[in-house]
């Protein structure tokens, strides 16, 4: 796939990977969440991972739709504020395109699912609703948990 790296990715790698990005993900929606950010912002830093999602989805663009999605939770890290969480999740990106692959083509997972999760996901933190982000999140990860 265009722009996608194609090694596959081992178990041990497959759970580190996901131990690191849900550690600064939750922790950055908690932050977003406590500092209650404006809902315009939050939506205004979505908008574009999640616009971008879905002209892919509709255009059977499987490498795009998988960039974005991986865009997405880079810009909830980056809602944060937290330069250092930015740093530390930026060169998570590789091994979560090589994730996101085995969910959506060997997992055979409908990427409608991911994106409703995305959504979902945005609804919350304009909410300021981290238990709602923790449990969406929780069902977002446990879609790559299957894989093991």
């Amino acid at each position: 796939m265009l722009g996608m790296p194609e090694r596959l990715m081992q178990v041990d790698e497959v759970t580190d990977v996901l131990e690191v990005r849900e550690a600064l993900e939750r922790t950055a929606a908690a932050r977003v969440t406590a500092l209650r950010r404006d809902p315009g912002v939050i939506a205004a830093e979505l908008r574009e991972p999640l616009d971008r999602q879905a002209a892919a989805m509709a255009a059977g663009d499987m490498a795009t739709f998988m960039v974005a999605g991986v865009d997405f939770h880079f810009h909830v890290v980056a809602l944060s504020g937290n330069p250092i969480a930015e740093r530390l999740f930026g060169p998570l990106r590789d091994h979560q395109l090589r994730l996101a692959r085995l969910v959506l083509t060997v997992a055979d997972l409908e990427p409608a699912d991911s994106f409703a999760e995305h959504l979902e996901l945005g609804d919350r933190l304009r909410e300021h609703d981290f238990a709602g982000y923790s449990r969406v999140l929780d069902r977002h990860l446990a879609r790559h948990q299957g894989l093991l």
